[in-house]
């Protein structure tokens, strides 16, 4: 991994300009992300569909679980594709889901274990969003590190030992998200749907029924974005730890070197020594 590639500066970012950073980032990938999510997000819809009409679940609470417990593997797969926009501009499609199957296995065992320990959290009063901070990078761990499912764990742990606020800023962050694409979808869907096609409510109504074919499709819409804070988070954490942008920083002053730019290199020279004083 060549750091100084990235597409994105390598530099520690607050956790507001993360989640500023990943709209413009899923915005400038759109073509990209718009293409897996047919690969990722349609299928998705169908199979809640199937599971509906087959009657096997039809209740709002067993609908929305199906589409909690699919969430993982759909950030999954946009998680690896945020990594590879990182460093390139249109990433075959076919290289981020082989990357995918390949660790499909350990991500499926170490994705299992978070959300029953989520589950299991949730029956006390704040235990969810705790579990779900403390293995927040599990996902990077066992996709982009080559962990296994519990090593993941660990790793995820290490990853956050002194930024368990931050990770608990970015959980609360990431579930407002989700409910504005929720609510968004909804108002909108209902809008054009009711009003402008003067249909009614064929798709049925979150506020009335718990559910709607609107609300669902808004809540995965929000993966792609969800996954793109998640990796960016990741990316502060590893620029925090291991020094990325000073990394980035001497490969530029190596360069400069190179080229015999006593200049340039001497004005980086000094950016670096008010980046190690900070």
């Amino acid at each position: 991994m060549n750091l100084a590639q990235a597409r994105v500066v390598l530099r520690p970012r607050s956790t507001p300009e993360v989640f500023d950073l990943a709209l413009r980032f899923t915005v400038a990938a759109r073509g990209v992300l718009l293409r897996l999510a047919l690969i990722t997000i349609v299928p998705a819809l169908g199979l809640l569909l199937a599971l509906y009409e087959l009657d096997v679940v039809y209740e709002p609470h067993e609908l929305w679980l199906v589409a909690a417990l699919l969430t993982p593997w759909i950030v999954g797969v946009h998680v690896i594709a945020s990594s590879r926009l990182l460093f390139e501009s249109k990433p075959p499609l076919r290289a981020i889901l082989g990357h995918f199957l390949r660790r499909v296995v350990v991500f499926t065992v170490a994705s299992a274990i978070v959300v029953g320990l989520i589950a299991f959290g949730a029956l006390f009063a704040v235990g969810a969003p705790i579990f779900a901070a403390l293995f927040l990078f599990y996902i990077e761990a066992a996709l982009l590190e080559g962990q296994g499912p519990f090593a993941a764990l660990g790793r995820a742990r290490r990853l956050l030992r002194y930024r368990f606020g931050a990770a608990l800023l970015y959980v609360l962050g990431l579930a407002a998200a989700i409910l504005t694409f929720v609510a968004a979808a909804e108002s909108l869907g209902h809008a054009i749907v009711r009003f402008v096609l003067q249909l009614g409510q064929p798709f049925g109504d979150l506020e009335g029924d718990g559910i709607s074919a609107f609300s669902i499709l808004g809540f995965f819409l929000a993966l792609p974005y969800v996954a793109a804070v998640h990796f960016l988070a990741y990316i502060d954490v590893r620029t925090r730890q291991d020094g990325w942008d000073l990394q980035v920083r001497f490969m530029g002053l190596a360069a400069g070197d190179e080229l015999g730019g006593d200049a340039d290199a001497s004005a980086s020279q000094a950016a670096l020594r008010q980046e190690g004083a900070r």
